[in-house]
């Protein structure tokens, strides 16, 4: 199912790098190292894209404290990605997300 690899983003060698967890939602989950400035949206892209039966209204992030306490936060990914006055989501070290998915009886 592809949860268990790994993926490098970025161009500048020695750039840090935050390290972020896609569950699955997406043509390619695992785990990501990004540049310091990606947002949501880039993520998707740097994933393959998200899959048809992503519900985008629902994205799960489960985000963690330098004190190691975790924050679990929804986000609605359409609604920002609509509205161009809404920023896009930025993502911090250690973020896990999780796009929950619908299973239509088509």
């Amino acid at each position: 199912n592809g949860n268990g690899r790994e993926y490098f983003v970025g161009t500048s060698l020695g750039e840090p790098l935050l390290t972020v967890n896609l569950v699955n939602g997406v043509t390619a989950p695992g785990v990501y190292r990004v540049p310091l400035s990606t947002n949501l949206a880039e993520l998707f892209s740097y994933a393959g894209g998200v899959n048809p039966n992503a519900d985008l209204s629902n994205v799960m992030i489960r985000r963690s404290s330098p004190t190691g306490q975790h924050t679990l936060m929804t986000y609605d990914f359409t609604d920002a990605f609509e509205n161009e006055k809404m920023a896009m989501l930025s993502l911090q070290d250690r973020d896990v997300i999780h796009i929950e998915q619908s299973t239509g009886l088509d």
